[in-house]
C-alpha cells in the first residue's frame, strides 16, 4: 500500500505513530517543500532500521569524522569500497576495524534520531509512504522505536521558538569566563566539545550550523546551555537598532501566535525574550497573559483537572525513552488513580509547566485519558 499527504493534514507525530501502531514495513520519504531537504526512513514491523538524508552536511561519514571516530581518509577509502560492493558505510568501517560494532550502532541511532526529529521543525513538508523497501546492502542492525522519535520530536518543536528568540543565526559568540563543566549527565557534552573551537568571536551561528553534521536544534540548544553556563558570551557587534528591530519582530510573532491560539509557541518565544531581556517588564506581562490563555485552553480542549491520566505504552518502550527530569517525575506519579489536580498538588512544578508536560506526553501518546470527567465535575474541582 501507499500513503501520501502534507503535514498540514497529518502531523509528523501522527504519521510516525501510525507506522508504529500499524507495524508498517516500508519506506517513508519526507520532503521539506521550502528547502528541498529530504529524509528516507526505512521501517520493519513498525521499527525504524535506517534513515538517510540528501544533504551532504548530514552524511554519516561526516558525522563520524567530526566526532573523532574516523579520519576523512578512512571515510574516503570506505566509500570507494562501498561503490564496489554495495555494503553500507557503517558495516564497512566495522569490517576494516575503524570503529567497533557498538560504536557504529550507537552513532547510527543517534544520527538517525537527530535527522528524523529535525523534520518536526519543518514549516512546510510532505510525505510518501510506500510498502516497498529499497535495495539495501549489508548494514549495522539498529531498531528505533518510533515512540522515541515522537517524544523527542514534540519536545523539540515546543522548544524551538524559545531557542530562536534567544539565539539568532546572525549572532556571534566568543569564549566566556568559564570552562566546559564536567557533567556526565549531559548527553550532548561530547558535541559541545566539538563545537567549542568554532566559537571564536568571528563565525556566526549560521556558519557554525552549516559546518557541522548536527541538526539546527541540537547546535542551538547546546549554544543555549553554554550561554547559561557562561562558557561562551556574546561578541555580537550588531547595531542596537537592529537588535531592537529583532526584538520587536519576535514580539509580533508571539502576539500573532497567541491571537491564533498557538499558546505554546507564543509562550516559548516570550520565555526566550524574557531570558534575553530580563529588564523588559512588558515581556513578562505578555508572558503572564499567554500562560493564562494556555492554561484555560488545555483545561477546555485537552483534559480537565479532574481527569485521570494513565500510561499508554509498555514498560519496554518506556525504558527506551530519554525523558527530561520533569517528564520522568510526572510519569512516576501516574498510577491510574491520581487526577491532574492531585498530581499538581504533589508536584514541585508550576501549573503551566505540569500542563505543558502532560499535554506533550498526551500528544506523543505516551499517556492517555481514557475516562474523562464531566463538565460539571471539572467545574466543581
Amino acid at each position: 500500500m501507499s500513503l501520501h499527504g502534507k503535514f498540514t493534514s497529518m502531523s509528523m507525530a501522527d504519521l510516525i505513530q501510525w507506522t508504529r501502531t500499524a507495524r508498517r514495513t516500508g519506506t517513508l520519504t519526507l520532503d521539506n517543500d521550502a528547502t528541498g531537504e529530504q529524509r528516507k526512513v526505512v521501517l520493519e514491523n513498525g521499527s525504524i532500521i535506517s534513515c538517510s538524508s540528501n544533504s551532504p552536511r548530514e552524511y554519516y561519514g561526516n558525522y563520524l569524522v567530526k566526532l573523532g571516530y574516523c579520519t576523512e581518509e578512512d571515510i574516503s577509502k570506505a566509500l570507494q569500497i562501498q561503490r564496489e560492493t554495495g555494503i553500507m558505510l557503517g558495516a564497512l568501517l566495522v569490517m576494516v576495524e575503524r570503529i567497533t560494532k557498538e560504536q557504529a550502532a550507537a552513532t547510527l541511532c543517534e544520527k538517525s534520531l537527530d535527522n528524523i526529529c529535525d523534520v518536526f521543525l519543518w514549516k512546510d513538508g510532505s510525505f510518501v509512504y510506500d510498502s516497498a523497501i529499497p535495495p539495501i546492502g549489508k548494514l549495522i542492525s539498529i531498531h528505533i522505536d518510533p515512540i522515541q522519535i515522537v517524544v523527542e520530536g514534540v519536545r523539540r518543536a515546543e522548544q524551538w521558538s524559545r531557542l530562536q528568540a534567544r539565539i539568532h543565526l546572525d549572532n556571534v559568540f566568543e569564549p566566556g569566563e568559564r570552562t566546559l563543566p564536567e557533567d556526565p549527565r549531559w548527553a550532548d557534552r561530547k558535541l559541545a566539545e566539538v563545537l567549542l573551537p568554532s566559537i571564536d568571536g568571528r563565525k556566526t551561528v549560521r556558519e557554525i550550523v552549516e559546518a557541522f553534521p548536527f541538526s539546527r536544534f541540537k547546535i542551538m540548544s547546546i549554544l543555549g546551555v553554554l550561554l547559561e553556563q557562561r562558557v561562551i558570551q556574546s561578541a555580537d557587534l550588531t547595531a542596537m537598532g537592529d537588535r531592537h528591530k529583532r526584538l520587536n519582530l519576535k514580539l509580533q510573532e508571539a502576539r500573532a501566535a497567541s491571537s491564533q491560539g498557538n499558546w505554546v509557541e507564543a509562550m516559548h518565544i516570550l520565555e526566550g525574550l524574557a531570558s534575553a531581556h530580563p529588564d523588559r517588564k512588558e515581556i513578562g506581562d505578555e508572558l503572564a497573559a499567554v500562560v493564562a490563555g494556555f492554561t484555560g485552553a488545555v483545561y477546555e480542549t485537552n483534559f480537565s483537572s479532574n481527569d485521570v491520566p494513565v500510561v499508554a505504552i509498555g514498560s519496554d518502550a518506556m525504558a527506551r525513552l530519554k525523558l527530561s527530569p520533569e517528564d520522568g517525575f510526572i510519569l512516576s506519579r501516574i498510577d491510574g488513580r491520581l487526577t491532574v489536580a492531585e498530581i499538581l498538588r504533589i508536584s514541585p512544578l508550576k501549573e503551566v509547566d505540569l500542563l505543558r508536560a502532560l499535554r506533550r506526553l498526551f500528544e506523543a501518546k505516551v499517556i492517555d485519558f481514557p475516562v474523562r470527567a464531566s463538565k460539571t465535575e471539572a467545574g466543581e474541582a
